[in-house]
C-alpha cells in the first residue's frame, strides 16, 4: 500500500530543483556586465568631469569651471540658467547621476528600484531634465562667451547616461 510520504509539491522541495536552496540556477546570482553599464559608467564621469574639473564657459580670452562662476565681480551679468546650474544645479546633478546609474544597475539590495517596471523611462525623464538645464547653462552663455570642453564633454556625459537606461544587452553576446 501506500505510506505517508510526502506527496510531490509539498514540503521541502528537492535539492535540484531550481531557484529553491543549493539548486539555484547560476543566471540568478552575480553581475552581469551590459553595455548600458559601460554607456552609464563612462557618461557618469563624463559628466563628473565637465561639472567639476574642465572648464565650462570661455570668454574673453579665459575659460571659467562651473566653480568660478560665482567668483566673478558682477553677478548681474551671468544669465540665470547658468548661475542656478553652477551654484546648486550641479549638486542636484550629481544625486541625478547616482539615480541614473542606480537605475542602469538595478541592484537587488533596492528592491524599490529594482522592481520598478518603467524605471528607465522615469530615469530618462530625469536625466533628461537635467541635460536640457546642461545645455540651457551652455548656450545662454555670458555676454561673449561660449561653451567650452567642459560643457561638450559633461553633455556627451548626460547621452550616455540616457542611452544606458536601454542598452541591456550583456557585453560579449552575439545576439
Amino acid at each position: 500500500g501506500q505510506g505517508y510520504g510526502q506527496q510531490p509539491g509539498y514540503g521541502q522541495p528537492g535539492y535540484g530543483q531550481p531557484n529553491y536552496g543549493y539548486g539555484a540556477t547560476p543566471s540568478t546570482a552575480g553581475f552581469t556586465l551590459t553595455w548600458g553599464v559601460i554607456a552609464g559608467g563612462v557618461g557618469a564621469v563624463f559628466v563628473l568631469i565637465g561639472l567639476f574639473a574642465m572648464d565650462f564657459v570661455k570668454g574673453g580670452g579665459i575659460g571659467l569651471t562651473l566653480g568660478d562662476i560665482g567668483d566673478l565681480p558682477d553677478l548681474a551679468d551671468v544669465p540665470v540658467a547658468l548661475d542656478t546650474y553652477a551654484s546648486f544645479g550641479r549638486l542636484l546633478a550629481v544625486l541625478a547621476v547616482v539615480f541614473g546609474v542606480l537605475a542602469i544597475l538595478k541592484l537587488p539590495q533596492i528592491p524599490q528600484l529594482a522592481n520598478l517596471q518603467n524605471l528607465p523611462i522615469i530615469a530618462t525623464v530625469v536625466l533628461g531634465i537635467f541635460t536640457l538645464w546642461h545645455l540651457a547653462a551652455m548656450f545662454i552663455g555670458l555676454e561673449g562667451g561660449s561653451p567650452a570642453i567642459g560643457a561638450w564633454v559633461g553633455l556627451l556625459g548626460w547621452a550616455g547616461l540616457i542611452a544606458g537606461q536601454f542598452l541591456t544587452q550583456p557585453v560579449g553576446s552575439q545576439s
